[in-house]
């Protein structure tokens, strides 16, 4: 097991690895940035180098701690984390380009599909469930309706994961 630092003081919320482990993106409070280790399984103590910090006087939207993250593990370069504030970040490793989504008005949480490449889904405590496309646009395609009978209106979500088996299925809680 290998041990890194980032910041003393640093307050990690979420990380996630890229599909071939040689990078990893960390963020919490004070922190949102892309580390690469470079020969991380060969060494004893393996040296790490940043290579994207979003935490810059131009990123203000990016201020907000990062509260989930996830690396699309069958594009290695998507990435997409939710802020504090409720925006979806869409992150470009190849291209340097962040999209921002800000359809949730509280809590959200993200899952990519593992069918389609371009695809995520988001659910939050507002109680909504979108699905978006990277190359579509700005905003969500499409909306999942909840059935009444199964949900109370007042408990938003707090999971959501497509099912690795059903392509069109995404489970919530």
């Amino acid at each position: 097991m290998h041990q890194f630092e980032i910041k003393k003081d640093a307050v990690i919320s979420a990380f996630s690895m890229n599909k071939s482990r040689d990078r990893v993106i960390v963020g919490g409070r004070q922190i949102l940035c892309i580390q690469k280790f470079d020969h991380a399984f060969l060494e004893a103590k393996p040296k790490m180098t940043q290579i994207k910090n979003f935490r810059t006087k131009r990123n203000s939207s990016l201020e907000n701690t990062a509260l989930e993250i996830q690396w699309n593990q069958q594009e290695d370069n998507h990435v997409i984390f939710v802020c504090g504030n409720s925006t979806i970040f869409l992150y470009n490793v190849q291209r340097d380009k962040t999209q921002s989504y800000s359809e949730h008005s509280a809590k959200s949480f993200v899952d990519w599909s593992p069918h389609n490449p371009k695809q995520f889904v988001s659910g939050s405590n507002d109680c909504r469930i979108l699905i978006f496309d990277v190359d579509r646009s700005d905003k969500s395609v499409y909306e999942l309706k909840r059935p009444n009978m199964y949900f109370d209106d007042r408990l938003g979500v707090e999971c959501v994961k497509y099912n690795p088996h059903n392509d069109r299925q995404i489970a919530s809680c």
